[in-house]
């Protein structure tokens, strides 16, 4: 992911008026060259960002562990969710969402 903001409100390059607050580009936005002239720009923060992307879509991310524990709590004990940190906890739901889905399409 590629965030850019610029020092002066408006100021313009690689064809984009940019604001002074980040703005998210995905990777593929911007070519090489253009990633360049916008990282020498003075006027422009460039951030880039590298490794794996949290999905925005993934539901379980935007849960509070007590919603996470709750959800759970449904088809297992919550007693034994006590010392659990939140990404054991939603590996926990993922695993019993993808065991009740049953046999995969992918498999196919």
């Amino acid at each position: 992911m590629i965030r850019i903001k610029s020092k002066k409100v408006g100021f313009r390059r690689c064809g984009i008026a940019h604001p002074a607050e980040f703005v998210e580009y995905p990777d593929d936005r911007f070519s090489k060259a253009e990633i360049a002239i916008l990282k020498a720009e003075p006027m422009l923060i460039v951030e880039i960002t590298k490794g794996k992307e949290k999905a925005p879509s993934d539901e379980y991310e935007a849960m509070t562990v007590d919603q996470i524990k709750e959800a759970i709590s449904v088809f297992q004990p919550t007693q034994t969710l006590k010392d659990l940190k939140k990404a054991e906890l939603i590996d926990i739901l993922k695993a019993h969402k993808e065991a009740s889905a049953g046999p995969s399409s992918k498999e196919s």
